[in-house]
């Protein structure tokens, strides 16, 4: 057997890893008040009444929120298993 150990994230990789956990947290908080949003039946009522320039802004901003949680989740990964891409995402 050998005592091998993997190399562990320290240093001033933590600061980094630090924003990136933060970042996630950030973007789950956002995803959960549009879920809350559109879990509410006034919501409906309300996308219902709003014009098309305001309805296209929210969906936008929906996907928006989506498309970050999904990006952080995947650099996060990214960054925990040491992959190259990562630092060109910096």
């Amino acid at each position: 057997m050998t005592s091998q150990s993997a190399e562990r994230i320290g240093g001033w990789l933590l600061a980094p890893l630090a924003w990136l956990l933060v970042a996630l947290l950030s973007a789950s908080l956002s995803l959960l008040f549009f879920a809350n949003a559109l879990m509410s039946t006034q919501t409906y009522a309300l996308l219902r009444a709003m014009s098309t320039g305001h309805l296209a802004l929210w969906l936008a901003s929906l996907l928006f929120a989506v498309a970050m949680w999904y990006y952080t989740l995947w650099l996060t990964i990214a960054f925990f298993k040491r992959r190259s891409l990562v630092p060109k995402h910096y």
